[in-house]
């Protein structure tokens, strides 16, 4: 499903930024020649055929500024990258290996969650968007990012458009994804579902864990594995992030929230070319961050308890799939044990 269709071709000289002292950033004269593939990856995290395909695009869409750049095309494209990938002008950056994750046996066809991007404060009283709405829980300013990921660690949707203070919850009523994956749950007789945190609403197809369930429970083992699954997001939220590092919480884009928009969504696009091109993920098991870093910020669990009666239909659906779900793991668990009885009693056969 290509859920994401961001048309990221801006006007790269809108990188203007008045908040912070400019600084020079080098380029060498022709870094496709003078550095290596490995090096060139390092400092842009894309491949060169990679970057030589968005240059040529861009150098289409672009018009030609002679007064406000003394930067050609080829250059503003580098130096935006250079940027995205480090979060700074200068280049100080290190290059290392970073493992996949299996993948795990659950049923959904991708992973919702939302990440804080800081930004420097927009004017107290902005008509279109007053600072006090992108102070976040955590009491800095951001834009919370809905990111929806699949199994191969691309990022198939993106919503930047929300201050820090929006609840995740509300981000997903007020998207284009929510209607979509409903019109597939009904489309496809409820085989596709995301996998949501605690902070998002119960629904066919958006699956959340359970609330407090007890102790060695078959809904304690649903959250177990339900957890292992969805951590992909969190995977995907790291290794974009440590791949373009303006993204990073300490960074701080310093661009009025459109812009910082444009930049998130440019940052994922090219994600997913690194993706698709085999590009080794970012330096995060070496240089790994915790939450607050990346700007995970768990929102209060939204499916508590309703009165009887009262329960939303949707919610309703939603909890009766999550009991079929924890049925069907509790009998294929019988079914394992039964088979391992058999195997040890009678047929003596190996299983590896």
């Amino acid at each position: 499903m290509n859920l994401l269709r961001y048309n990221f071709f801006f006007d790269i000289n809108q990188f203007k930024n008045d908040n912070v002292p400019r600084q020079k950033c080098f380029v060498p004269y022709d870094p496709f020649e003078e550095l290596s593939n490995e090096k060139f990856i390092k400092i842009y995290r894309l491949k060169k055929e990679r970057v030589a395909n968005i240059i040529d695009i861009v150098r289409q869409n672009q018009p030609i500024h002679t007064h406000r750049s003394a930067l050609d095309i080829p250059r503003q494209v580098l130096t935006a990258l250079a940027f995205f990938a480090t979060g700074s002008y200068q280049t100080d950056i290190s290059l290392s290996k970073y493992s996949l994750m299996k993948l795990f046996n659950f049923p959904g066809i991708g992973c919702i969650d939302c990440t804080h991007i800081a930004i420097y404060p927009p004017p107290l009283l902005h008509a279109e968007y007053p600072e006090h709405v992108f102070v976040n829980r955590k009491g800095y300013h951001s834009l919370n990012v809905q990111l929806i990921c699949d199994a191969d660690f691309k990022i198939v949707n993106v919503n930047a458009k929300f201050p820090g203070s929006t609840h995740d919850s509300f981000i997903w009523n007020n998207s284009n994804i929510e209607p979509l994956m409903r019109q597939i749950h009904n489309n496809y007789n409820g085989k596709y579902m995301l996998l949501g945190d605690s902070g998002y609403p119960l629904r066919p197809w958006l699956m959340t864990p359970f609330i407090d369930p007890p102790s060695q429970s078959p809904q304690e083992a649903f959250n177990t594995a339900f957890c292992k699954a969805r951590s992909m997001i969190e995977r995907v939220n790291g290794i974009l992030k440590m791949r373009f590092r303006c993204l990073l919480k300490h960074r701080i884009l310093h661009y009025s929230p459109p812009t910082a928009a444009k930049i998130i969504n440019t940052c994922v696009v090219l994600h997913n070319m690194a993706i698709i091109d085999g590009v080794d993920d970012a330096e995060a098991d070496q240089v790994w961050l915790d939450n607050n870093a990346f700007g995970i910020i768990d929102e209060p669990a939204t499916n508590l308890n309703q009165p009887l009666g009262r329960v939303d239909p949707d919610l309703a659906a939603g909890r009766l799939l999550q009991q079929q779900i924890v049925s069907q793991t509790i009998i294929l668990q019988s079914v394992c044990s039964a088979a391992c009885v058999i195997n040890d009693n009678v047929f003596n056969i190996i299983v590896e």
